[in-house]
């Protein structure tokens, strides 16, 4: 199994993530110009301590084109839960401020993503079981969104 890890430079994650959206899509870009089968996952999204939250959707976007123009099958899988599930997933991990995590709930909900996105309820899957659905909807995919 071949995996990156890309070490943060020092300062405000938040402030970096352009320049991780930049190096993910430059990732993905070469191996799918290789053959290569790539799942890419984010939530595209930026919710600030204070003032609006940001849905990346032209991230989203430029990623599914990359896929789309090199003829790869492509499959957007908008993975949702009930809010209680995903604020106790988070606190196990414990990464993310439940702000945060809430202000993203919140800003999937009212987002509109691209056409052919598929959403799966994960509420009573574990994460093996999640990561097979999406694969199965990938595999009877034949269509780019």
């Amino acid at each position: 199994m071949l995996g990156r890890v890309l070490l943060r430079p020092p300062g405000d994650r938040w402030e970096q993530i352009p320049l991780a959206y930049e190096l993910v899509t430059k990732e993905l870009s070469l191996l799918l110009d290789r053959g290569w089968f790539v799942i890419a996952e984010s939530t595209f999204t930026y919710v600030p301590p204070s003032g609006e939250p940001e849905f990346h959707g032209s991230v989203l976007s430029e990623w599914i084109r990359a896929a789309s123009s090199r003829g790869a099958p492509c499959l957007v899988a908008q993975v949702l839960a009930n809010l209680e599930t995903i604020l106790s997933r988070a606190e196990r991990t414990g990464r993310l401020d439940p702000q945060i995590v809430a202000g993203t709930v919140e800003l999937h909900t009212a987002v509109k993503l691209p056409g052919g996105a598929e959403a799966i309820d994960t509420d009573a899957l574990d994460a093996t079981e999640a990561a097979q659905q999406i694969l199965n909807r990938l595999a009877g995919s034949s269509v780019s969104p």
